[in-house]
């Protein structure tokens, strides 16, 4: 990853560190949003290069705990992926960050991406899951510093191409790494069916009661759920429901 993208230099030529007072609280702010309903979440420092939050879902998640990661930094990433995988993903997150690094300040409030990547336990299991990414603090130069993160299961096996969103601008574009370019998405636009759809399959509805509940056909409903998926950009429903329900979209 090319480090000067975090550099934050100062007239006097040495690199400024950012105000970590700034900070101060979030992670008790974060530990107390555990006790109301548990998150799989965790604080990427980009001007250290490591972990500086984690919550206890997350350490349950990945096995490894907060003591681990204190004591292994940088080096955690490198434990938790996959070798084959690591050339990919690093070819992602230097597109992502030069993507974030040259949106303006206006366009960081709402910027965010997700991507799919397999994740090796410390007792060795692999399980894939989805990554959800927030940029919130930037350095003096503009450079980002500081990203919330969330992890949840992936019915998938292997990485996927980044989709990046800003919200409240209609705007989505997926990575394409054979390519190396950002491609544009088209908005997401439901019909009142679909919407109705994925409502109900978010909340666990079965398809027979969508079906009755819409005066529709089962098969009419496989339809609305491949509908979802096509225009979310998502090879799962449970993917495609999650991020329509994050994106306030239903």
């Amino acid at each position: 990853m090319d480090e000067t993208l975090f550099r934050n230099v100062g007239e006097d030529g040495f690199v400024k560190a950012p105000d970590y007072t700034k900070v101060e609280g979030l992670e008790n702010m974060l530990d107390i949003m555990s006790d109301v309903g548990p998150h799989n979440s965790y604080i990427t420092d980009y001007y250290k290069k490591r972990i500086h939050y984690i919550s206890e879902g997350a350490t349950r998640l990945c096995g490894y705990t907060k003591e681990d990661i204190k004591k292994y930094g940088q080096e955690i990433y490198d434990m938790m992926l996959p070798e084959e995988d690591k050339p990919i993903l690093r070819k992602q997150a230097d597109a992502s960050m030069k993507m974030i690094n040259s949106l303006s300040s206006e366009e960081r409030e709402h910027c965010s991406l997700f991507y799919d990547f397999v994740m090796i336990r410390k007792d060795g299991r692999r399980i894939c899951v989805t990554r959800r990414l927030r940029p919130f603090l930037f350095t003096d130069d503009g450079k980002m510093w500081l990203s919330l993160a969330f992890l949840n299961y992936s019915p998938n096996n292997k990485v996927s191409k980044i989709t990046f969103n800003l919200k409240g601008h209609e705007k989505r574009m997926v990575y394409d790494r054979d390519k190396n370019v950002w491609e544009d998405l088209p908005p997401i636009i439901l019909s009142e069916n679909e919407r109705d759809a994925a409502i109900e399959l978010y909340r666990g509805s079965m398809d027979k009661q969508i079906a009755d509940m819409l005066f529709v056909s089962k098969d009419t409903v496989s339809y609305y759920k491949k509908q979802l998926m096509i225009k979310t950009n998502c090879s799962t429903i449970r993917g495609a429901l999650d991020y329509l329900y994050y994106n306030c979209i239903i």
